[in-house]
C-alpha cells in the first residue's frame, strides 16, 4: 500500500499600493471573487490564502461581501490565512524594527478581521535572508 500524498494548495492574492482601481476591480471579478465561489463548492478542499495589506484594505472598502465569505470559510476550517508584512515590502531592504512592524501590525489586523490565530507568513518577492 503506498502512502497518501499530501499537497497544501497555497494561493498568494495582492495588488500594489497605488495601483488602479479598475485593476483592482478586474483581478476581482476574473480571480479572486470566482476562486471563492468555486471553494465554496469543495469544502473538502482545504487552502491557504495570503492577501496582502493593501489588497485587503481595498476588499474591504469595495466588497465586505468578499471578506465575509472569507471569514465563513475560515471559521468553517476550509480556509488558513498566512500573514506577512502589512504592504509587502522586500523583508531585506528595510531595518528590522520597521520589518517587526508591518509583520506584527498585520498579524493583528487578521486576526481582527477573520477571528483566527495567524501560525505562517509570506515573504514577498520570495526575497529571504538567512539573518530572518
Amino acid at each position: 500500500m503506498t502512502a497518501p500524498v499530501r499537497l497544501i494548495l497555497t494561493l498568494h492574492n495582492h495588488q500594489p499600493i497605488g495601483n488602479f482601481d479598475g485593476v483592482f476591480e478586474a483581478a476581482y471579478c476574473d480571480s479572486y471573487a470566482p476562486f471563492l465561489e468555486l471553494l465554496d463548492e469543495f469544502p473538502d478542499i482545504p487552502v491557504v490564502l495570503h492577501i496582502s495589506g493593501s489588497l485587503l484594505e481595498w476588499l474591504t472598502e469595495r466588497h465586505p461581501e468578499y471578506i465575509a465569505r472569507v471569514r465563513g470559510l475560515v471559521g468553517r476550517g476550509q480556509v488558513e490565512l498566512l500573514g506577512g508584512p502589512f504592504y509587502e515590502p522586500i523583508l531585506a531592504s528595510i531595518p528590522r524594527r520597521d520589518r517587526l512592524g508591518q509583520i506584527a501590525a498585520y498579524k493583528r489586523h487578521l486576526e481582527q478581521t477573520f477571528a483566527t490565530r495567524v501560525r505562517g507568513m509570506w515573504v514577498p518577492e520570495r526575497v529571504w535572508e538567512q539573518a530572518f
